[in-house]
């Protein structure tokens, strides 16, 4: 399994999908999903959905998020600098001195993100910085590139040691190439199983809410990634201990139904499936907000991948974490009795 998880989590990474732009993505994925499952729709938000049925009266709907944080051209100047906005949290700091990959009507332009260079000037807005793509004037910028066109970090993944994977968008591609293997897995079950490549999560968890509407499981399994702690300036007694290579992520608190969290433990401790927990105080910032709140509520699980320097270009992941939590919903998924558990 390690070999192939990192295999589509690179092929899945090259794909550019910021949220609200991410047609060209879901088209592939859609592609890729008809080849092993016959029932495959994008809806009108954009979500890829894959379905298996067993003419059940319940239904388990796993949801990972396609978008990307990434970027909007809003200016461009008249010497051909442009300007942009982010798409999603993006840090600015983050955003200088990288290359970026802009997207024009199926053409795709690299640039650099300039600054000044002065080193006591700290950069607290997006708006501080513009990216060069080499021209001398606005009227030769347009020749390559529009208002309103979209762009992400130019990044490769690369395989660190330990398991470790790095590049950009492993939030949420991480999360979506761990539900994908468990359906591909699955051959039958007692349940309709539904696969969700949600849209526009990076801009309010819109997708996944719309998907849950229409499809109302009796569970939902949301899958993302959660901020990795173990680095040097990290204060564990703020944000938690959380490690890369320690296993899937089981979070109590906000945003999940907690009895069901805490039977996915149970199920992680019989079957010997490394995992970690984490306390979610207030929102998870995850498909799984607005899920639960969908029509009369559903019952919502989220289970995380630890993610080191998230909405950068050089996000890190363990392939040993993805494959514990691809272990650990196919473990659910077989034993789970959704008919014998009063959850609402």
């Amino acid at each position: 399994m390690n070999t192939r998880l990192i295999s589509r989590l690179e092929e899945l990474s090259k794909v550019a999908a910021p949220s609200c732009f991410e047609h060209s993505f879901q088209a592939k994925y859609k592609k890729d999903l008809l080849s092993f499952c016959k029932d495959v729709n994008i809806d009108s938000i954009g979500n890829a959905i894959a379905t298996k049925r067993n003419k059940n009266n319940h239904s388990i709907m796993m949801v990972a998020h396609a978008d990307e944080v990434g970027f909007i051209i809003v200016n461009i100047s008249e010497k051909g600098f442009l300007y942009l906005k982010c798409i999603g949290h993006i840090e600015p700091s983050i955003v200088e001195c990288q290359h970026i990959d802009i997207y024009h009507n199926g053409t795709v332009i690299e640039g650099v993100v300039g600054r000044c260079y002065c080193h006591e000037k700290k950069i607290d807005k997006i708006s501080e910085l513009w990216v060069d793509i080499g021209v001398r004037s606005k009227e030769e910028a347009m020749k390559f590139v529009s208002i309103g066109d979209y762009a992400v970090f130019h990044s490769k993944v690369i395989t660190l040691e330990n398991g470790l994977i790095s590049g950009k968008s492993l939030d949420d591609r991480a999360g979506l190439v761990v539900i994908e293997e468990v359906f591909r897995q699955i051959d039958s079950t007692d349940y309709d199983i539904f696969l969700v490549a949600s849209a526009q999560e990076e801009i309010g968890c819109r997708g996944g809410a719309v998907a849950a509407n229409r499809l109302n499981p009796t569970i939902c399994i949301v899958v993302d990634v959660t901020f990795a702690t173990d680095y040097p300036t990290s204060n564990l007694n703020e944000q938690g201990d959380i490690c890369l290579g320690g296993g899937v992520v089981i979070p109590f608190g906000a945003n999940v139904n907690n009895k069901l969290q805490n039977l996915i433990k149970n199920i992680a401790i019989d079957a010997g499936i490394s995992y970690q927990v984490e306390a979610l105080p207030t929102s998870s910032g995850t498909d799984a907000k607005t899920i639960q709140i969908v029509g009369e509520g559903i019952n919502t699980c989220l289970l995380s991948i630890p993610c080191r320097y998230m909405h950068s270009p050089v996000e890190i992941v363990s392939v040993f974490d993805m494959e514990q939590a691809v272990k650990l919903i196919l473990s659910f998924i077989k034993t789970v009795e959704i008919a014998q558990i009063h959850l609402k």
